[in-house]
């Protein structure tokens, strides 16, 4: 059975998002989409499929 996914980020004060992903293909049960650095306000694009928690 296919799986279907979707993540949206919107940031700011905008109308249509800034980022949008779709889960890719592979082997795995988690998905690693983005690392936010709340700090600086930067997101970083992973979008991996693996087994493990990306840091």
């Amino acid at each position: 059975m296919m799986q279907v996914a979707m993540v949206r980020g919107d940031l700011g004060n905008q109308t249509v998002p800034s980022y949008t992903f779709t889960v890719q293909e592979g082997k795995g049960n988690i998905w690693t989409v983005f690392k936010y650095n709340s700090a600086v306000g930067r997101l970083t694009v992973v979008n991996e499929l693996g087994n493990t928690v990306k840091e």
